[in-house]
């Protein structure tokens, strides 16, 4: 089962995840709301709408709503808001350590943030300089010239989340207290290049249409790690160098993030991972981090400045480790982009589908980049799922490259057939994207989902452009072959002759291509058929054209040799072979 929502896919359907039943005593949750204002008067919703300006959408539109629920959501991220300009007032006191210990704080599951708490951080960082800063530098900044996350925690020690609902709790912010709930949905980015506001943007565009279609039934809470974990911790802001594992465990444990359970909490809460694959085809430079493998040091440390394409997060160790446990556990997938790709989608699928399909297809758990201190960790986990194995590293990372691949393929195919319904009759007949996505199931092994793509590409391109024409060629080949694969060998091999007819026609005996489809139907005869015969004939014609315009050397001149070679040698010619 799958469905699309605006530009995301939902991929692998998920049961229910089950609520934790742990309990805490620092932050009572809230759950009382106001009663709903029956003004009917026009105010301007802070809740950006999905027209709202990003990094890769300058276009401002301003979104206005008489409902009473834009009135609600108004006074929540108002709350939320004063709770955040509260916590950068009182960043000048910092705390020498966290207000809580890991054992009195929210559980990780329950630092949910709603789209009203991420309207509140859009419009806190429009007033304060930053929307446009990558995440990394939202996180914290060494020069000191934006409001950072880190800076805003500082007077608790704990998650934003955390710290929003603490402000909200003692100077009676009910509806800001209300922002942070349960996570229903993970959300998995890469840092690297990833700026704040075409992240809210991503994560609203694709939560809104889910909350206005009730999937699932009503508000979601999203877990998005800079707001939920406290990066002070994380960053060892506490840490001292008389506090050691040592010689005070318990003092230690205090000043470092509950990593052992901060994520596992946070999955076991959520039934959707949202993961961001922006840029879908666009050009970076990776960060000077080594390699997950400790296998590929071999290589050495990645090369500098080292370009790399497509989404970021297929890049990143913690993003695909995280897609894999949320996927392994029945997480329903919603792929996120960013507006700019959104707007480009339609024409990125007809345009360049092989090219974003290759992308995915060269993801390797085992060359995504991690930083040195995370790194044993994440192997650890790695390991973990492959208990038993003579190699749990190997077969970890490759189970995790299998899992994320074989998602974000059925997300890409799931859009693309999306996107060819959109299409009219005659642009689909001779559509790239019709061919594109049966070569993609064809190389999935998925037949039966491809031939009926191939045979429709097929015959629109014959009645489009003609029997002879270079795209129809193509889909002749791509049919015969899924035909051959299939063991119908007659279809295979008439569609072959086919080719080789057609190509002796419009490109003349001795073209490459002309000498490739007679190596086709050559091995199809010998292998499939027994007709060594007919295949010794087309094998001795392949190699004669190859002597004379590529000589003796060329490597298809050998190949030409061996194939010709073997053939004789199975016919009992031994001397000839």
């Amino acid at each position: 089962a799958l469905s699309l929502l605006g530009c995301t896919g939902m991929v692998v359907p998920a049961e229910g995840a089950a609520r934790s039943k742990r309990s805490w005593t620092l932050l009572k949750m809230l759950r009382r709301r106001p009663e709903k204002s029956p003004a009917s008067s026009r105010v301007e919703c802070p809740t950006r709408p999905s027209s709202q300006p990003t990094a890769s959408d300058p276009e401002l539109t301003t979104h206005q709503c008489t409902s009473s629920d834009c009135v609600h959501h108004n006074a929540v991220v108002q709350e939320v808001l004063q709770a955040l300009e509260t916590l950068r007032r009182e960043a000048s006191s910092p705390a020498p350590l966290p207000i809580a210990p890991h054992d009195r704080r929210l559980p990780s599951g329950d630092r949910g943030v709603s789209l009203d708490f991420l309207a509140a951080i859009d419009i806190f960082y429009e007033r304060h300089g930053g929307r446009s800063l990558t995440m990394g530098d939202v996180c914290k900044d060494t020069a000191g010239e934006h409001v950072t996350v880190c800076t805003l925690t500082l007077s608790t020690g704990l998650s934003l989340a955390e710290s929003v609902a603490h402000v909200a709790e003692r100077d009676g912010l009910l509806l800001a207290r209300g922002a942070v709930s349960r996570a229903r949905g993970f959300f998995s980015y890469s840092w690297t290049g990833t700026a704040l506001v075409d992240m809210l943007a991503a994560i609203e565009d694709v939560v809104r249409p889910l909350e206005a279609l009730s999937v699932g039934g009503g508000e979601r809470h999203v877990w998005v790690d800079m707001f939920c974990a406290s990066q002070n911790l994380l960053a060892g802001v506490y840490r001292s160098p008389s506090v050691t594992k040592e010689s005070d465990p318990a003092g230690y444990l205090a000043r470092k993030e509950d990593t052992d359970r901060i994520f596992d909490d946070a999955l076991e809460a959520v039934s959707e991972v949202y993961f961001y694959c922006s840029p879908l085809v666009g050009e970076w430079d990776a960060p000077p981090h080594p390699f997950l493998s400790p296998q590929r040091d071999a290589k050495g440390a990645p090369a500098q400045p080292w370009v790399r394409r497509g989404a970021a997060a297929i890049t990143r160790a913690w993003c695909l480790f995280e897609l894999s446990v949320a996927l392994g556990k029945k997480c329903k997938l919603h792929v996120a982009l960013s507006r700019a790709d959104c707007k480009a989608f339609g024409e990125m699928l007809s345009n360049e589908f092989d090219q974003i399909a290759g992308i995915v297809a060269a993801i390797d758990a085992r060359d995504a980049q991690i930083s040195k201190v995370d790194r044993g960790y994440i192997l650890g986990r790695i390991e973990a799922l492959a208990p038993g194995a003579a190699d749990a590293e190997a077969e970890g990372l490759s189970h995790v490259t299998a899992r994320v691949s074989e998602a974000l393929r059925g997300w890409l195919v799931a859009s693309a057939r999306e996107e060819l319904a959109r299409l009219a009759p005659a642009e689909r007949a001779t559509s790239k994207l019709l061919n594109s996505v049966g070569g993609v199931l064809f190389d999935q092994g998925d037949y039966h989902g491809a031939e009926p793509l191939l045979r429709e590409a097929l015959a629109g391109r014959r009645e489009r452009l003609g029997d002879r024409h270079p795209d129809t060629l193509e889909s002749i080949s791509n049919l015969g072959g899924l035909l051959h694969e299939k063991g119908d060998l007659e279809g295979a091999e008439a569609l072959a002759r086919e080719a080789v007819q057609a190509k002796r026609e419009a490109l003349g005996d001795r073209h490459p291509e002309t000498l490739a489809a007679l190596n086709n139907l050559a091995g199809l005869l010998c292998c499939s058929k027994g007709d060594l015969d007919g295949a010794e004939a087309l094998y001795r014609e392949d190699l004669e054209a190859s002597r004379e315009t590529l000589g003796d050397r060329h490597p298809s001149t050998l190949t030409s040799i061996n194939n010709l070679g073997r053939l004789l040698a199975a016919k009992g010619d031994l001397d000839g072979a």
